[in-house]
């Protein structure tokens, strides 16, 4: 019998998709060469040969710029990280037709379609929303011979899509960010259809194509929040733990995450090879005794390999025979990954089986990876594989449906729908879940980005995490789910990806909105005055309506930002940032007004120097320091403003306060704000990140 033990090297699967990209070069090169000798009556041409007819792309960027194959290419591929992802398939079903289609013409990507039906997949950036993978499919009747706009094409499929999406959602009420979305859509498609100059209509299709998409993640966002808030959907809040050190920490800090309430969070335990199932006892009990739900991962599909099939099968019995109060299974962990080795519908299909028999009622569930053209071979595309490998037992025994979704590996986008609606269509009587998801962690390939390529793995992480736990409740067939990967490195610790997390948790269940514009108290940035557009200009984290005391101002880079609180008026406040300031200052004449808020709450608010203060500002060379070591000004007893050199306008700030009173920040929240007189400065909320630490507590942001 196999140890399973192995483990997959990092780097397999972008090597797999590299020479399985090469096979198909090399095929395709064949078919053209005995194309040519067919036509010369020297030897019959494959099948699949036949009838090929050729489509020409004009494709464009976002300056109206037509686009060589190569340059063509390499805007698809996130060059030079990513790889080949172009892939004709079936419109029917989803299907491979051939992987890396697109060759050369004359300069001009091209393509051969060899019958009807047949539709082009492929990773393509826009502009405000990053990469999406679009399914090209001419509305839905499939590409035909002949020169297209690729960017038209493409902003004219996904408009379709979107209307469908849209109908299928006939309670969805659309809020003001759609609407907008929506319109500015359908004029940039006016204006493209008008163009005179093909160049401009593909400029034009580019900018409609932006827009739908985002349009799109909105519907999906909105619809998901509107659903859950107004039926009892028992969704999925899931994270994932693949480790048991520090359980007790990580168990209340998932609790936590639902605001503790029972039956919510499903904790997904990946049960690691070489490890017996007792060694989990401890932290199964822990989960279930805090009232979380177990899922058990029965191997994580990198280990996959390293266990034949009899060895396999030796698992599954060790641990569904030892977790007989686990009753719900993860029979399968991104069956469809090249990097699985042998036998992996027979594995599968033997535990499902397994797990029915010793006990019916139990929930079994089947996770997929989502790839298309980023696959290693057209087999492990996700449709082909499951037309492929699942059987009829496998189906009958399979309750949930799960994607796992690395969209640095392998965009998602616009097609989040498309691909659910497929899975759906497949898998009718079962639930369909996110059954994995991360972004920009170690060890991925960070190739393709998603909404911004700034601080991917602060911001944009939160974003993409926010949106997707709402996004997958827009389905009437969807538990939820997502699953968040790396929850003890990236989530468990409370810091802003958790907040993110159990905000749109809040967002369902916990929503006061007292000024009655759409948004939760907790995320509204009015939370006393309507602004249903959330309109915020300086992107500060303060609405425009209520942006009163610093509009416009200039910001404030925190490099440290800490509170302590003790107790007893012995807390302690330190600071040290950067600022450009928009116009001159004069600390001794004015003083400087120091504002610390978290989520709205005051902290912090006093004058340091300027008329009748306790001390004053003194100037040395540029420099401007403050020192009072009584504290009087709520505490404070030293602060300094030194240039920058080489940056007109610039200072690094550095402020330390002791013996201070200061309120209990709003969770792992701070903002900073200076009104310097003739100007103000201060922090903007989407470029501050912070954690909470509760015993003792501390504060820290950067």
């Amino acid at each position: 019998m196999k140890a399973c033990s192995a483990q997959r090297p990092a780097s397999l699967r972008r090597q797999l998709c590299y020479y399985g990209g090469l096979m198909d070069w090399f095929e395709r090169r064949s078919c053209l060469l005995l194309a040519a000798f067919a036509a010369a009556g020297s030897i019959a041409c494959f099948p699949s040969c036949a009838g090929a007819a050729t489509v020409v792309l004009h494709a464009y960027d976002e300056a109206g710029t037509l686009l060589s194959t190569q340059a063509f290419l390499d805007r698809s591929d996130a060059a030079p990280k990513g790889w080949r992802n172009d892939l004709t398939y079936r419109v029917s079903d989803g299907t491979a037709v051939a992987r890396t289609p697109i060759y050369d013409l004359a300069g001009l990507p091209a393509l051969d379609i060899t019958g009807p039906g047949v539709g082009l997949a492929v990773a393509w950036p826009t502009q405000n929303t990053g990469y999406s993978t679009l399914f090209l499919d001419n509305l839905g009747a499939g590409l035909s011979a002949g020169t297209l706009v690729f960017n038209d094409l493409a902003a004219r499929d996904v408009r379709a899509k979107l209307d469908a999406a849209l109908a299928r959602r006939p309670g969805f009420v659309p809020s003001a960010a759609y609407t907008a979305l929506d319109e500015e859509a359908d004029a940039l498609l006016l204006a493209a259809a008008e163009a005179g100059a093909e160049s401009e209509r593909g400029r034009l299709a580019q900018q409609a194509l932006d827009r739908l998409v985002r349009a799109f993640e909105v519907l999906l966002h909105d619809d998901g929040l509107q659903r859950a808030r107004s039926a009892a959907l028992g969704e999925w809040w899931g994270v994932t733990v693949d480790r048991v050190n520090n359980y007790p920490s990580v168990v209340a800090s998932i609790s936590g995450l639902v605001e503790n309430v029972a039956g919510r969070a499903v904790v997904r335990i990946v049960f690691d090879e070489g490890v017996g199932a007792g060694q989990y006892d401890a932290v199964v009990a822990a989960a279930q005794a805090a009232g979380l739900r177990v899922m058990g991962e029965l191997l994580d599909s990198a280990a996959m390999s390293s266990c034949d099939l009899a060895g396999f099968e030796a698992r599954v019995r060790e641990y569904v025979d030892h977790f007989p109060q686990i009753d719900l299974w993860e029979i399968g962990n991104e069956v469809n990954g090249e990097w699985l080795g042998a036998d992996v519908a027979a594995k599968i299909t033997y535990a499902a089986d397994y797990v029915k028999t010793k006990d019916p009622g139990d929930t079994t569930v089947l996770t997929f990876y989502w790839q298309m053209g980023t696959a290693g071979g057209a087999s492990t595309t996700l449709f082909q594989w499951i037309a492929d490998n699942v059987g009829a037992s496998l189906r009958a025994d399979t309750d949930v449906v799960a994607l796992s979704t690395w969209i640095g590996d392998a965009p998602l986008g616009v097609a989040h729908d498309e691909v659910y609606q497929r899975l759906h269509a497949l898998f009718p009587a079962q639930r369909i879940v996110m059954g994995e998801l991360g972004y920009w962690s170690q060890g991925t390939t960070k190739a393709w980005w998603w909404r911004s390529r700034s601080d991917p793995a602060g911001a944009v992480r939160r974003a993409l995490a926010e949106h997707m736990y709402l996004a997958n409740l827009s389905f009437d067939y969807s538990d939820g789910g997502v699953f968040w990967w790396n929850y003890y490195d990236e989530m468990s610790a409370r810091g802003p990806l958790w907040d993110a997390v159990n905000e749109a948790f809040r967002s369902i269940y916990f929503c006061d909105d007292a000024d009655s514009d759409g948004a939760c108290d907790f995320q509204d940035n009015c939370p006393a005055d309507a602004n249903a557009d959330q309109a915020d200009s300086d992107g500060d984290g303060i609405g425009d309506v209520c942006d009163l005391l610093c509009p416009g101002g200039d910001v404030v880079e925190l490099s440290r930002f800490g509170i302590d609180l003790r107790g007893g008026g012995a807390d302690r406040l330190s600071i040290k940032a950067t600022l450009v300031a928009s116009s001159a200052f004069d600390p001794v004449a004015d003083g400087v007004r120091l504002r610390v808020e978290s989520a709205g709450a005051v902290l912090v608010d006093t004058a340091l120097g300027g008329p009748g203060g306790p001390a004053a500002f003194s100037e040395s060379n540029g420099s401007f320091r403050y020192k009072d070591r009584s504290g009087a000004a709520a505490g404070i007893q030293a602060a300094q403003l030194k240039p920058l050199r080489g940056t007109p306008g610039g200072y690094s700030l550095s402020l330390k306060g002791k013996a201070m009173t200061i309120s209990a920040p709003v969770g792992a929240r701070a903002r900073l704000l200076l009104d310097l007189h003739t100007t103000c400065a201060e922090t903007h909320a989407d470029s501050v990140s912070c954690t909470l630490d509760t015993q003792p507590s501390r504060l820290r942001c950067y």
